[in-house]
């Protein structure tokens, strides 16, 4: 198991891209990650190292990876690095298609 900050280091070495604790923890927050596999104790959220590779790609596709921002507006990127949804509801912490 990992927590959030060896997680971040690990993927940022493997990536080449600078991964932020605190981007993890929001997709965490956000529930693009499972709180449930990687619950939090004492303190720390544990991440098993079998769920690595599932952050990797919800990294990619949130497009969160520094290399994959960079042709975005700051508009488009806030300044967690995490790129904006138009479609998260706050309130409900749910994302979705807008409705018509």
């Amino acid at each position: 198991m990992r927590t959030i900050s060896q997680v971040a280091r690990y993927l940022s070495r493997e990536t080449g891209c600078t991964i932020s604790p605190q981007a993890l923890s929001n997709l965490f927050y956000r529930r693009f990650l499972d709180d449930i596999r990687c619950p939090v104790v004492g303190n720390h959220r544990l991440i098993p190292e079998d769920y690595l590779p599932a952050i990797l790609q919800v990294l990619r596709d949130r497009g969160l990876l520094s290399h994959e921002i960079a042709g975005k507006s700051k508009s488009d990127v806030n300044q967690d690095g995490l790129q904006r949804d138009q479609n998260f509801d706050a309130g409900t912490g749910q994302t979705g298609e807008a409705e018509a």
